[in-house]
């Protein structure tokens, strides 16, 4: 009899054991899980904010394309722009040289049409 209310009072006692193992093991389980969900929400939110850095190097990249193009074309409308000033100023000595030629020839007439009188 006392044998058997030792035995029943050490297996009452690995009973409780055992469940107070279970519900530790079971609040672990459930720590773990909400870690895991935790770290599964960080790297959703990373591989967000990496997707947005991405997004803005390739941004920077197409500005930095953007403005060596701008520089470009700047550069070359300031060619066109000597190459037109030389074109005006030939233009201008040319037009200079005409109208010499045609006051010139203009009071050679008026000259001849005075001699004629």
């Amino acid at each position: 009899e006392q044998e058997a209310s030792l035995v029943r009072t050490e297996l009452g006692a690995a009973q409780k054991s055992h469940a107070a193992d279970r519900e530790a093991a079971e609040k672990r389980r459930a720590d773990m899980s909400e870690t895991i969900k935790d770290l599964q929400r960080e790297m959703m939110h990373l591989k967000g904010q990496k997707k947005r850095a991405d997004e803005w190097e390739r941004e920077a990249k197409k500005s930095s394309h953007v403005r060596k193009d701008m520089l470009a074309t700047i550069d070359c409308l300031r060619r066109e722009i000597d190459a037109l000033k030389h074109q005006a100023s030939d233009v201008a000595v040319h037009m200079s040289e005409k109208k010499k030629k045609l006051t010139f020839s203009s009071e050679a007439h008026m000259i001849r049409a005075l001699a004629a009188c």
